[in-house]
């Protein structure tokens, strides 16, 4: 695997450090709506199954401030359980930002041949508040935060969708809490030896990672 054979690389979540880790190797092309918010698997995929319609918007997002745990004003989309965590309200600024960031995510799956999706899985203990609260809602749904059955059939989903497309998935995970017990012969997996110390230790993990294949 060779990060620069690829047309576009593509974070999925499950946070932001897959978008800060392409931005401080210099790789980072354009803006996607995944880029900076927390996902659990299924909120990837209903995301791309519905093409991101009203990613962000009055109608399916809320403004959210959990202040009795953490003060940090976030917009949430409750109609895909996903926190976009770097936008801390509902203005026209903010859905005109998503409306681009989602048009070019179906500019680039329409026109390229080669994507590569990455979906971090190093906050396998979900240390962080905001990362709780989707895991909640998920789990009163039924399904695991963790559930890569999803993220696989999100790259399923592209591949038939768009015919033309080479769909690559990469799946960064904890080596000591390794909670992938359903791995694929056509998904890439890594872990890294960072240690877990620090609030961004991940963040220079997923760097570690993805430096190796420049």
């Amino acid at each position: 695997m060779n990060l620069n054979s690829y047309d576009h690389v593509i974070p999925i979540g499950s946070n932001c450090r897959i978008g800060m880790a392409l931005r401080d190797l210099g790789i980072r092309k354009m803006a996607f709506p995944l880029d900076w918010t927390l996902t659990t698997s299924k909120s990837v995929y209903n995301c791309f199954e519905d093409s991101f319609q009203n990613f962000l918007n009055r109608e399916s997002c809320i403004e959210q401030n959990l202040k009795n745990i953490v003060d940090f004003p976030h917009v949430q989309n409750i109609k895909y359980n996903v926190n976009i965590t770097h936008e801390p309200r509902i203005d026209d600024a903010s859905i005109e930002k998503y409306n681009r960031k989602v048009q070019n995510l179906k500019n680039v799956l329409h026109d390229s041949k080669n994507i590569l999706l990455i979906r971090n899985m190093l906050d396998c203990e979900i240390l962080d508040v905001l990362h709780k609260d989707i895991a909640k809602r998920e789990i009163e749904k039924g399904t695991s935060h963790f559930d890569l059955q999803w993220i696989y059939k999100t790259k399923d989903l592209l591949q038939s969708r768009y015919t033309n497309l080479n769909v690559d998935l990469l799946v960064i995970y904890f080596d000591e809490k390794n909670l992938i017990s359903n791995k694929r012969q056509d998904v890439f997996y890594e872990t890294s030896s960072v240690p877990k110390v620090g609030k961004e230790w991940d963040r220079y993990a997923c760097i570690d990672i993805l430096r190796r294949f420049l």
